[in-house]
C-alpha cells in the first residue's frame, strides 16, 4: 500500500508540473497600455554563461530602479556588453488589463 501511495503522489506531482505552465499562460493578463520610463541600473543579477552559443550578443538580467517612482524591477537585455552600474537605461512600462505593471528594456527583443 505504501508503494501505491508514492506512485499516486508522483503521478499527481507530475500532472501539476505539466499543467502549471498552461494555467499560467491562460491566466496572463493582456497588455492594454505601453509607455517609456527611465531607470538606473543598480545591479547585474545574471550574466551569460561562458559556453553560450552566441558570444556576440548575450542576455543580461538587471535590477533597476525606475526614476519616476523608485520601483525596483528586474529586466533582461540582449546586448554585446553589459550596462555599467549606475547608468541610465530606457524601459518600456507595460500596464496589463488586471492593473499589474511590468517592465522590459526598451527596444530589447526579450
Amino acid at each position: 500500500m505504501l508503494n501505491s501511495g508514492r506512485w499516486l503522489f508522483a503521478a499527481i506531482l507530475a500532472l501539476l508540473i505539466i499543467l502549471f505552465p498552461i494555467w499560467i499562460s491562460l491566466s496572463a493578463s493582456p497588455v492594454v497600455s505601453r509607455s517609456t520610463a527611465s531607470a538606473t541600473v543598480k545591479s547585474i543579477t545574471q550574466v551569460p554563461q561562458p559556453d553560450s552559443a552566441s558570444p556576440s550578443t548575450e542576455i543580461y538580467r538587471y535590477m533597476v530602479v525606475v526614476d519616476s517612482d523608485a520601483t525596483t524591477a528586474f529586466v533582461n537585455d540582449l546586448v554585446s556588453r553589459p550596462h555599467p552600474l549606475g547608468s541610465a537605461v530606457l524601459l518600456e512600462r507595460r500596464i496589463h488589463a488586471d492593473g499589474t505593471v511590468s517592465y522590459g528594456m526598451a527596444g530589447s527583443t526579450r
